[in-house]
């Protein structure tokens, strides 16, 4: 597997689903990226009866199984896993593969991922599974000073399910309380958006709390106004997952994020939208006590492109802005959800 690869499958956050995290650059420092502890430390987790089927199914055509990243740190605080990424070093996965569909797995469709890759779900819980040994998974799952996942010291946690020991290479596992440690700076506010969706999405889905560093980067990072090159970068990030964000935390916390200097620059340089109007239609509708959800704040979004004077594409809306930069839109769900809504309800 290729390095480029590895960094967008391995070490996810929830920002994009679980696996589908984009490579970020992060800030030369002057302190030194501490070394990675590979140290074994035994540690017994408790699993449900249908991720033990999962397990005993993978474990039968693999050397081990490993649970990866912010997983573990929900399962050593016995939360249910929202999601479950797993690693396994298997020499026949095709094998492996069929063995799942015959237990019943729902496969899902994920063109752009490659052949050492599986998603689907199992009793209504999504799986991503790796094969990849844990030699090569070690190597290359270490903070760098180039180009490196999002760097949070659990998203290099390794958990194994088969012989119960746990792998913390950077101490996310030290305190009492587990925090979000952001090990790096994020070296622009495009990749520093990034971190502050998946801290935000890490702490609903996982139960990580903030942490002092990672408040003041995400402060700093909404208060920034970028160039009219990087705008749809911003635009793509909420559009694609400030619905999220919404759905998880709440109405202030989906304001936090639409309301910034960093979006509202973004909206108006990068697609040529308003998102205040937008937060406006979503407080105009909850004042008439309607459910805000997903649904309503993409609908909003979606109808400020289409107010637009020149619109994109062929007048479809927030889809063909999205086509149009070369984009895929994430929630296709809540469009067409949106679609079903009446126009009372997204009216400012």
């Amino acid at each position: 597997m290729k390095r480029r690869q590895f960094i967008t499958l391995v070490g996810a956050s929830a920002v994009a689903a679980p696996f589908l995290v984009k490579e970020i650059a992060v800030r030369r420092s002057a302190r030194a990226i501490p070394a990675a502890n590979h140290e074994r430390k035994p540690v017994a987790m408790a699993v449900s009866a249908d991720e033990q089927r999962v397990i005993e199914a993978l474990q039968g055509r693999s050397k081990g199984v490993y649970l990866l990243g912010g997983c573990v740190v929900a399962k050593m605080q016995q939360r249910d896993l929202p999601f479950i990424n797993l690693l396994v070093s298997s020499q026949s996965f095709s094998e492996l593969k069929r063995e799942l569909f015959v237990m019943g797995v729902q496969p899902v469709s994920t063109p752009e991922l490659p052949p050492t890759v599986i998603r689907f779900t199992y009793a209504g819980k999504p799986y991503s599974v790796v094969n990849l040994p844990l030699s090569e998974y070690l190597k290359q799952n270490t903070l760098t000073s180039e180009l490196s996942l999002i760097p949070f010291a659990h998203n290099f946690l390794v958990y194994s399910l088969t012989d119960q020991w746990v792998i913390d290479p950077y101490n996310a596992l030290a305190g009492k309380e587990q925090r979000i440690q952001l090990m790096q700076d994020p070296a622009s506010p495009v990749a520093a958006l990034t971190c502050a969706l998946a801290g935000t999405f890490d702490m609903a889905l996982l139960g990580l709390k903030e942490s002092p560093r990672f408040t003041r980067m995400v402060e700093k990072c909404l208060k920034q106004i970028v160039d009219a090159t990087a705008a749809p970068l911003i635009v793509e990030q909420v559009i694609n997952y400030v619905p999220d964000v919404l759905e998880l935390c709440g109405f202030q916390a989906m304001q936090q994020f639409l309301l910034s200097p960093l979006a509202v620059a973004a909206g108006r340089d990068g697609a040529g939208v308003d998102f205040r109007k937008v937060n406006s239609a979503l407080v105009s509708a909850k004042r008439r006590r309607i459910k805000i959800d997903g649904a309503q704040l993409l609908g909003a979004i979606n109808k400020e492109f289409l107010a637009k004077e020149n619109p994109d594409g062929i007048g479809l809306g927030v889809s063909d802005y999205m086509a149009s930069q070369g984009f895929m839109l994430r929630r296709t769900d809540l469009l067409m959800a949106s679609l079903k809504l009446r126009e009372a309800e997204l009216a400012a």
